[in-house]
């Protein structure tokens, strides 16, 4: 019994369905699950496709998850705010949004911005002792600077 499980537009279902028939007949899912760049352009895309393995690679450090949370509540953290701009900051916020504020847990709250009167409305919005800051930039190109000039 498969456990995948998906909902389309009308519209769309017959394409769908028809892109996954040919991935599965021509054996691009195997070339994917193989990390075949030349699905794409044949450039760099083998070195993007580490998401295949999320599943494993959490499941791998749920302990070290779950000792954080522990230290996390056992340290009066009533908050996180997580520092992040663009695509760094979107799942996080996706998250929050999607699963609200789990119970005796920190609050996960997410600042998008360098704007100081932004990040000056935190202050009201969170008790800094005890809030953690998580500094999170995917592209490499968010500079600590930009980030303690935010701050000061």
């Amino acid at each position: 019994m498969s456990r995948l499980k998906s909902s389309l537009l009308e519209s769309l279902a017959g394409s769908v369905r028809k892109a996954v028939g040919e991935w599965q007949s021509s054996g691009k899912m195997l070339r994917l699950w193989s990390r075949d760049a030349t699905l794409w352009t044949g450039s760099d895309e083998g070195q993007w496709l580490g998401w295949l393995d999320i599943v494993e690679g959490q499941l791998a450090h749920s302990t070290d998850r779950k000792n954080l949370s522990q230290e996390n509540t056992s340290a009066g953290f009533t908050n996180a705010l997580l520092l992040g701009m663009g695509r760094s900051s979107l799942c996080p916020e996706l998250l929050r949004k999607t699963f609200g504020k789990i119970t005796n847990h920190p609050d996960l709250r997410v600042l998008d911005s360098t704007d100081p009167a932004q990040v000056k409305s935190f202050e009201d919005k969170i008790d800094i002792a005890k809030t953690p800051f998580i500094v999170f930039g995917k592209s490499g190109s968010t500079t600590l600077a930009a980030v303690q000039k935010a701050l000061a």
